[in-house]
């Protein structure tokens, strides 16, 4: 009891000592109690005493250590945060505000004291704040993944998302980009995705590490969250479309020109998906190059004709000059397949000739002549026709 009553003096005695001339409210912050102190701080704040409802931050934070969770303490910190504006203080003050204030965040339990908090450091947010803010959603997510029945989204935790939306860093787009991935708030996806949207095009490395580290399933869960999020920018998802179809590649060519399971083909069908639908030229002759790969896991079945077909589509949309080579090559191979009797897949023919008309590439003419000749269906002549009208001359 002795050492509550000596900080509470000594408290009052800085608080005398520095508040001259006292003005009312001043007075019944000192000698008032609880409710005086709350009227008090209401006074300072129309007052636009700034200075004052720092002190007033301190002496609830210095209350809270002989105290701890207080009902009644808990209302003045919440008042004294509300009403505080960093801002307004000189920048010596200001930086010393915000610490207390951060960490008022962590020593009281009480939401609305915390929201408090959040208002108020919103005018000057600093990277210690962040610090606090990115480690107490990360605590979030976690006690979420530990509990799957349990919805730890309230309130606070969507002023934090919207904090780490305006002010966040690469380790606020890792927390909430992770929590996506692994569904602990799939009530409010939209929300997790409106938060790390905006920190995306800094953070590419992060996404890149976080599929480093993950296998096939999460991969293509990654690029799905990363195709369907319409405010990540082309450029972040370009990116990430290139590393993974490149590593798929890599992989496939180690293993004897053909991806390891129907998933890994998948994965590398959706990636040029999505390189084709940013317009991710970059890639564009790795595709090219890569496209006996995916033949060869096309006849091994480890890549469907419904996969196959979308890969040709989106492979002539990120076209190089050797593009038109890859499927002229191939329609020929097809050519003889039909001539001799083993008829490929109507589909598989029709997306070859759909492409090389839409190159233009006149180096296709023979082959897309020769088609017109053989006994495919009405579909697949009238189809290779139309191309040969595209070809460029």
């Amino acid at each position: 009891m002795a050492g509550k009553s000596f900080v509470a003096s000594a408290l009052l005695f800085f608080l005398l000592g520095s508040l001259s001339p006292a003005s009312s409210y001043k007075k019944n912050f000192l000698k008032g109690n609880i409710s005086d102190k709350v009227q008090a701080v209401g006074e300072a704040a129309s007052s636009g005493d700034n200075i004052f409802l720092a002190r007033a931050v301190d002496y609830a934070l210095s209350l809270h250590d002989e105290l701890g969770d207080d009902g009644d303490l808990d209302l003045l910190m919440e008042r004294a945060a509300a009403s505080l504006n960093l801002s307004s203080l000189p920048p010596e003050k200001r930086e010393a505000a915000s610490r207390s204030l951060g960490r008022a965040f962590k020593d009281f339990s009480s939401p609305a004291v915390r929201l408090a908090v959040l208002d108020s450091l919103s005018s000057d947010f600093s990277p210690e704040s962040l610090e606090i803010v990115n480690s107490f959603v990360a605590e979030r997510v976690q006690e979420a993944a530990d509990n799957p029945g349990r919805d730890t989204m309230d309130a606070l935790v969507k002023k934090c998302l919207l904090v780490m939306k305006n002010s966040g860093n690469r380790i606020s787009f890792n927390i909430l980009f992770i929590a996506d991935l692994m569904d602990v708030w799939s009530a409010y996806r939209e929300l997790l995705e409106d938060s790390y949207a905006p920190l995306a095009a800094g953070a590419e490395s992060e996404i890149l590490k976080i599929t480093d580290s993950a296998g096939v399933t999460q991969r293509l869960k990654i690029l799905g969250i990363i195709d369907s999020n319409k405010k990540i920018s082309k450029k972040t998802k370009g990116k990430v479309a290139e590393k993974m179809l490149l590593e798929q590649i890599n992989t496939a060519r180690d293993n004897n020109g053909v991806f390891s399971s129907e998933e890994d083909a998948l994965l590398y069908v959706r990636s040029v998906s999505l390189a084709a639908a940013c317009r991710w030229t970059r890639c564009a002759q790795d595709i090219a190059d890569a496209f006996p790969l995916a033949c060869k896991s096309y006849g091994w079945r480890l890549l469907g004709t419904d996969g196959f077909c979308a890969l040709i589509r989106d492979m002539a949309q990120v076209s190089c000059p050797d593009t038109g080579r890859y499927l002229s090559k191939y329609l020929d191979s097809l050519n003889k397949d039909m001539e001799s009797g083993a008829a490929p897949e109507e589909a598989v023919v029709l997306s070859v000739i759909k492409a090389l008309g839409g190159l233009g590439d006149k180096a296709a003419f023979d082959y897309l002549l020769y088609a017109t000749y053989l006994d495919y269906p009405s579909d697949v002549t009238d189809e290779a026709r139309l191309a040969l009208a595209k070809l460029k001359w």
